[in-house]
């Protein structure tokens, strides 16, 4: 798809990391960390809600901030899907998983994990052609990797554009994305700024590689034929 998430991991990023981790694990210690414990589930849960949800981080299941993004009825059980707003992820979850914070200050900072998309970038969707090798590229490249991000301002989807790069030398991911065949610059940006157009040759001459080499999505031709209305 065309969205992740990032933390910052300046020291600004890793003390506000810390104090909720802190806090979340206080809460662990108050009300334990098993489904359906005394004070679970939200009375009203509504779309937009704060909450403290249950999640197996890979070594114990712990609470961690999150907020309701659907309620669902499915046979007479409620369900809600929520999002764990300082690392990006998403899951349905019973009631029973998720508490209502007693303490409006556990949601003062805002949440850690910022949406980005690549700047001038497109990639497939996961249900399109190449959409899970793009995926699953970009995973490679940046799943749990500290990088370096330049930030472009937000786009018109309200994400942060961003230029990854594992060092400060280098092709960007954006630009090993699009060698790769497996996304495209839309044929119409906005690149105003020097180092934007910059940017931007980087990525169109990795673009031409992968079209002159038929290489995965230009393997059969041009395969931008709905771009002509969008404007990244």
């Amino acid at each position: 798809g065309n969205s992740f998430f990032v933390q910052k991991t300046d020291s600004a990023g890793k003390a506000a990391l810390a104090a909720i981790n802190e806090a979340m694990s206080s809460i662990g210690k108050q009300y334990g960390t098993s489904k359906g414990s005394d004070g679970s589930g939200l009375i009203e849960p509504r779309k937009g809600q704060n909450c403290l949800a249950l999640f197996h981080d890979g070594e114990a299941v712990k609470w961690f901030r999150a907020k309701v993004l659907k309620v669902e009825n499915e046979s007479d059980k409620q369900k809600l899907l929520i999002q764990y707003i300082d690392f990006g992820n998403e899951a349905k979850v019973e009631k029973s998983s998720v508490r209502q914070s007693s303490d409006p200050s556990i949601f003062a900072k805002e949440g850690q994990a910022i949406e980005c998309s690549l700047s001038f970038v497109r990639a497939p969707e996961l249900g399109q052609d190449y959409g899970e090798d793009a995926a699953f590229y970009l995973g490679d490249l940046t799943m749990g990797k500290a990088l370096v991000a330049k930030f472009h301002g937000k786009n018109e989807f309200g994400r942060e554009d961003v230029t990854l790069m594992s060092s400060e030398k280098g092709d960007s991911v954006n630009a090993k994305l699009l060698r790769e065949g497996l996304g495209t610059v839309p044929r119409k940006v906005n690149a105003w700024k020097k180092e934007e157009k910059e940017t931007l040759a980087e990525l169109l001459k990795a673009q031409d590689e992968a079209h002159t080499n038929h290489v995965r999505m230009w393997q059969y031709g041009d395969p931008r034929v709905d771009d002509d209305e969008q404007r990244f």
